[in-house]
């Protein structure tokens, strides 16, 4: 059975947005990012992104980023982040990001990232710990 998706809230300040209170589409990228990196560190227990690629050479850098926005963030209320699994290869994973202030839901961010030895830059697999945690984690589809 898959565990819950990990959720990533964040404030929505007016310094992230225009003038009107919507945020910036480059600001929107970074908050989907954020989560992903705040979710390596909830899945590997604080031992995420920055502790693998200092400490064990190993670097998940996105191959793959795409974007759907269905409805303006806005300042001044809570973005809550899901972020989900969506496939797990033998070098590779799919996360999938919705962004949602409320019942709304702002945006759809799929991504793919693939495990890399940071020294040598050559695609390795994923490890046996990490592929565990993220197999837990595993979203079925819907149909």
């Amino acid at each position: 059975m898959a565990q819950e998706a990990f959720l990533f809230p964040r404030r929505i300040f007016f310094g992230d947005c225009d003038l009107l209170g919507i945020a910036f589409t480059g600001r929107i990228t970074n908050f989907a990012i954020e989560a992903i990196e705040a979710f390596w560190d909830e899945l590997l227990d604080g031992c995420g992104w920055l502790y693998l690629l200092t400490e064990e050479k190993i670097a998940i850098p996105f191959v793959h980023l795409t974007f759907d926005f269905i409805s303006p963030v806005k300042a001044g209320l809570q973005l809550v982040c899901e972020v989900r699994v969506q496939k797990v290869g033998a070098s590779s994973v799919g996360l999938q990001v919705f962004g949602r202030q409320g019942q709304t839901t702002c945006f759809d961010c799929r991504s793919t990232s693939v495990f890399m030895d940071a020294t040598s830059f050559s695609k390795i697999p994923i490890t046996d710990n990490i592929r565990e945690a993220l197999l837990i984690c595993l979203t079925i589809p819907a149909s």
